[in-house]
């Protein structure tokens, strides 16, 4: 969908996701006229040499299933994906279409993967999937790509069902340094915005500790103000404790799904 300008030319948008990775929203949205803050409260980077994620992979089990938590999981590791032997037939879980479309990108056959068959595109929606009510799936033996721990539902529910569950962190996230250029960025941005999008708990939280971190009552008052966008039910809880007032889950954080949030706040 292409909008019209009357539709978008007035949001003003602080986009707190992380941009280690392209993200298609960007370039539609300015595209239809919005005007973007983008200032990122994860920064996230690599833990492990393409040497050792390679050696990782070239001993994987044929019984080995790979869980992506994020696509930043998958940029990371995706290009030693061919290194396993069962390639591209290689089982797979991620979360949302945008997750099973990088995974393509790196030639994992569509039919090896297993996501949430509608939004929204949470571990409560994947544990849905016919694939978890297999009995062969406890013979697998599942790798949870990821970042720094959160949430840990799926790891949870695997170990209760006696399934061999391994954790392998593959990125480091955090809030970047407050430098007075981005102190200064931040100012205008709180100043300007009309919307936010966050994408996570921890984003939320982030965004959050930035904001006391610059000092401004009258700023933060200003945001809690402005509409939020959020990609389901438990983020918001998190929002409602610090006091947002006007939140719409999108239940999704596809390109799509945003726009049409926001043309909805916006019409």
């Amino acid at each position: 969908m292409i909008w019209a300008r009357k539709h978008i030319n007035n949001i003003r948008l602080l986009f707190t996701r992380a941009q280690a990775l392209p993200d298609p929203f960007v370039p539609a949205f300015l595209q239809a006229g919005g005007t973007l803050y983008a200032l990122p409260t994860l920064n996230i980077t690599p833990i492990h040499a393409r040497s050792t994620l390679d050696e990782w992979l070239s001993h994987a089990q044929t019984r080995t299933v790979l869980v992506f938590v994020s696509r930043h999981a998958i940029a990371f590791i995706g290009p030693s994906l061919k290194k396993m032997s069962q390639w591209p037939n290689i089982p797979c879980i991620c979360l949302g279409p945008g997750s099973k479309q990088a995974l393509m990108k790196h030639g994992i056959a569509e039919t090896a993967i297993i996501s949430p068959l509608s939004p929204p595109y949470e571990t409560e929606s994947l544990l849905a999937h016919p694939f978890f009510a297999d009995p062969n799936t406890k013979n697998k033996h599942f790798w949870i790509l990821r970042g720094p721990p959160g949430r840990t539902l799926l790891q949870d529910t695997l170990k209760s069902q006696g399934t061999t569950v391994e954790e392998i962190a593959l990125y480091n996230r955090r809030l970047a340094t407050l430098t007075p250029l981005l102190h200064n960025q931040w100012e205008t941005a709180l100043a300007n915005q009309n919307v936010t999008l966050v994408s996570s708990l921890e984003g939320l939280q982030n965004l959050m500790t930035r904001v006391d971190q610059l000092g401004n009552k009258h700023l933060k008052t200003r945001l809690l103000k402005q509409p939020l966008l959020l990609p389901g039910a438990r983020v918001t809880q998190l929002a409602k404790s610090h006091g947002f007032r006007y939140i719409t889950e999108t239940g999704s954080l596809e390109t799509q799904s945003l726009l049409d949030a926001l043309k909805a706040l916006f019409p």
